[in-house]
């Protein structure tokens, strides 16, 4: 039996998660791998208290990770939880590490008093999304635009 221990990540952490955010980037086609760039993001996202960042280990070996941060919604008279970055290495999905870092972070954001958690993901990404319906995140009408500031 696996023993899969779910944790707030560590300044350790943060090289290997760059790893796990381009096995993610290669399927989502918005964002480049640039492992530059997804180090500076964790290194500031790593130590700030307000957000979650939480990784899976087996056996030492970090196998998942997930992040969260908080904005004020006015939908929703409060502080929600934007869920990004939920990525289990391919060798072990399945084993329902990824339920276990949903379960965490919505654990994370009751506590904190959200109102709501939210999830941004690729919406032709079709097993992450078969996986976040069952999980129990349901599709809105709202989608999300971007449009870069810096070059």
């Amino acid at each position: 039996m696996m023993n899969i221990i779910i944790s707030h990540a560590k300044p350790s952490d943060i090289k290997p998660m760059a790893g796990l955010l381009a096995e993610l980037f290669s399927i989502e086609t918005d964002f480049p791998i640039d492992e530059e760039k997804q180090i500076q993001a964790l290194s500031q996202l790593v130590p700030d208290a307000m957000c979650d960042v939480i990784v899976a280990k087996i056996d030492d070996i970090l196998v998942g990770m997930a992040t969260m941060q908080p904005i004020i919604s006015t939908a929703e008279g409060g502080y929600v939880g934007i869920i990004e970055d939920v990525v289990v290495t391919e060798a072990h999905r399945g084993k329902r590490i990824g339920t276990q870092l949903i379960a965490y972070l919505e654990a994370s954001a009751a506590k904190k008093g959200f109102k709501a958690v939210k999830l941004l993901a690729d919406k032709n990404n079709a097993p992450a999304l078969q996986f976040y319906k069952a999980t129990g995140f349901a599709q809105t009408q709202m989608m999300m635009l971007r449009r870069r500031l810096v070059r």
